[in-house]
């Protein structure tokens, strides 16, 4: 098994005023093979997604059960942030922002609450407040990935404990079987429509 070593070694905090950067807002989305729910939920997210760049989009594969998408890293992010009465997915968090209307501790929203897309919206037209550039070096002997993380900030900030983490990210991933790669749906329909001949719908 190729094994990819992530090293960042190198971090700076810059304050540059009258510098505006780019705003872009997190989101996660929950979602698993397990969960027959989840088929529209996810492609509507990726359709917006498509749309709306500055939108970054992180899918855990938490939330309904397990699968081989799921990873340490996944499940600690699903355990700090899942409400006490169980799993919770389709879901999305945005920003890791409590939204009081909706739950008074936990910041996620059903991506099949409407507005959720909305909330984005808004969330992108806040001005930010600090950008972050990300320079990588790829060793492909070794597997080795450096990278350096800047962070400008456009004007002081109140005095608080501000971090940085960077996330390290697989796409298009594939398998075979279920539990592990093979989605579940129950919507007959969506599948028909969306992922015609795709063998898994109940």
């Amino acid at each position: 098994m190729k094994k990819l070593f992530l090293i960042f070694t190198l971090f700076s905090v810059t304050a540059i005023h009258g510098q505006t950067p780019v705003k872009k807002v997190l989101m996660e989305e929950f979602t698993t093979v397990l969960c027959g729910v989840c088929p529209p939920a996810t492609y509507q997210i990726n359709q917006y997604h498509a749309n709306n760049p500055n939108a970054i989009l992180i899918t855990l594969h938490e939330g309904f059960g397990r699968d081989s998408m799921s990873n340490p890293t996944s499940l600690s992010i699903y355990n700090a942030f899942k409400p006490s009465w169980g799993s919770f997915a389709p879901a999305i968090m945005i920003e890791r922002t409590v939204y009081p209307a909706l739950d008074t501790l936990i910041p996620y929203l059903s991506t099949f609450t409407s507005g959720y897309d909305t909330l984005v919206d808004n969330a992108l037209l806040e001005p930010p407040l600090v950008g972050i550039q990300i320079s990588s070096l790829y060793f492909p002997g070794s597997g080795g990935l450096l990278s350096t993380v800047t962070a400008t900030f456009v004007d002081p900030l109140p005095a608080a404990d501000y971090r940085v983490n960077l996330f390290l990210v697989e796409d298009s991933v594939t398998g075979f079987g279920y539990p592990g790669y093979a989605q579940k749906c129950y919507d007959a329909n969506f599948v028909a429509q969306h992922y015609p001949g795709y063998p898994y719908a109940n």
